[in-house]
């Protein structure tokens, strides 16, 4: 299961266009990289490593982009 704050980000599994939060998925065991992007915030990206029968509930707390220009 993904999560985010705010809802309605964009997850990428394995650099495949997954789903958008929250959404919950049945993936095979082993190695996966997943991003939770979302305009205007940082992008939160995780590796994690499935077991077989595991179940993970990721929360993706995205920060907001800061607006550092200069005035």
């Amino acid at each position: 299961t993904v999560k985010s704050t705010p809802d309605g980000a964009d997850i990428t599994l394995d650099g495949k266009f997954a789903g958008s939060t929250p959404s919950s998925f049945q993936i095979k065991s082993g190695d996966h990289s997943i991003k939770v992007e979302l305009n205007g915030f940082v992008p939160w990206e995780k590796s994690l490593t499935i077991t077989p029968g595991g179940q993970i509930t990721l929360n993706a707390n995205l920060q907001r982009k800061s607006s550092d220009t200069p005035q």
